[in-house]
């Protein structure tokens, strides 16, 4: 089970920017890079190790991101990682709320949607 001490892959992602520590996603724990674990969400596996997404907004330090076209030149594999956590990024910043009712969404995991 997952915990704030789990060793993981970390995706902070701020608009279509990802948080990269000397050039590859941040490895470690959340207590070990201050991150809030409760409102982190797993959205896959990598190198065996989960990885853990988060909007920059929920976090309370100023890191350095690099834009996705940056990443362009990495590994498919990760490159699709890296889309993958910035395209979550965007669901959640921009469909807060149903746009027939109004009322608060949700990500939903199963179906990769804002619920």
């Amino acid at each position: 089970m997952l915990n704030q001490h789990t060793k993981a892959y970390w995706c902070v992602v701020n608009d279509s920017n990802i948080w990269l520590k000397d050039k590859a996603l941040p490895n470690g724990s959340a207590i070990e890079f201050n991150l809030p674990f409760e409102q982190a969400i797993c959205i896959g596996n990598h190198n065996n190790e989960p990885v853990m997404w988060l909007n920059d907004e929920l976090v309370n330090q100023e890191l350095a991101y690099t834009g996705l076209r940056e990443l362009l030149e990495y590994p498919q594999s990760d490159f699709l990682l890296f889309s993958k956590a910035i395209q979550y990024g965007f669901m959640a910043r921009e469909f807060r709320f149903c746009p027939q009712c109004g009322g608060r969404t949700q990500l939903n995991h199963n179906q990769i949607a804002m619920q």
